[in-house]
């Protein structure tokens, strides 16, 4: 009898130690995750017409710049190389064929892309 006892006491405090740990922390005060804008990309991609698109290597690109300025909000304006953002971004490799952005206010935005050569030289220009 005292062994079922012991046993039973052994399994409660068991079970008290796995659901005693404090709820984890949020280091802003703000537990909730942010939103993921993700963007992508192909170059001269035909469908109609059954080609896919070039590859990175076609186009020469080494990396892609990616910028993000708000139609609603003109103040919104994010982009893949911030070397001043916490942590600091870089532009994404070509091949990666996407760049998300975190936190992004929910509106409408234009968007850019710039293929890069090796050098960081634009390969396209555009106006924005």
């Amino acid at each position: 009898m005292s062994r079922r006892i012991l046993a039973r006491a052994g399994v409660v405090g068991l079970q008290l130690l796995s659901c005693g740990s404090d709820p984890p922390k949020c280091d802003n005060g703000i537990c909730t995750l942010p939103g993921r804008t993700t963007i992508k990309w192909t170059f001269d991609a035909y469908p109609e017409l059954s080609f896919p698109d070039d590859s990175c290597l076609d186009m020469g690109a080494a990396r892609v710049h990616v910028d993000l300025v708000g139609i609603d909000d003109p103040t919104v304006v994010e982009s893949s190389s911030d070397e001043l953002a916490t942590p600091p971004t870089m532009d994404p490799s070509c091949s990666d064929g996407q760049y998300i952005f975190l936190g992004v206010p929910e509106g409408n935005y234009m968007i850019a892309i710039t293929p890069l050569d090796s050098d960081g030289n634009p390969l396209v220009s555009a106006i924005m």
